[in-house]
């Protein structure tokens, strides 16, 4: 009777797993916080390993702008491969497009073609001529991202 050999494992690190996990969140519209710990520097004087400090760092930032226009909470944003443009998923029901140098509104889908739930995903696909959305309406739209 032949018999399989074993399949062989393949040990994943933790960052792996951490950024996939991280990943699949954001894939399906999760809210997800990251804490940052600092990366300890080796002292070659001192040959006792040391233990990274698990504190997290607390960075006091200032937003760059503050776009507005939505009147229900942003769920998903994402930037455009190239980086010029912004699109945000909102829980009413709109996409809207933003020029990220002017901060202003390009386009807001809704409407007849639009979602008609809360939009909960947006993403460009990499040569970023489409824009893909995803709703609570069940539906996953594509759009023209210019």
């Amino acid at each position: 009777m032949p018999t399989t050999p074993p399949r062989q494992r393949r040990s994943l690190s933790r960052r792996t797993l951490l950024l996939g996990g991280l990943g699949a969140l954001a894939a399906i519209g999760v809210p997800t916080m990251v804490a940052c710990t600092p990366d300890p520097t080796p002292n070659a004087s001192d040959p006792t390993p040391s233990t990274p400090d698990p504190t997290p760092i607390a960075v006091n930032l200032a937003p760059s702008a503050t776009l507005t226009g939505h009147t229900s909470v942003v769920s998903s944003v994402a930037f455009s491969p190239d980086g010029t443009t912004l699109a945000t998923g909102s829980g009413d029901d709109t996409v809207r497009l933003w020029d990220v140098a002017s901060r202003d509104t390009i386009a807001t889908l809704t409407g007849h073609t639009g979602h008609t739930g809360e939009v909960y995903s947006v993403a460009f696909s990499p040569d970023g001529k489409l824009l893909a959305t995803g709703s609570r309406d069940n539906s996953v739209k594509l759009w023209p991202a210019r």
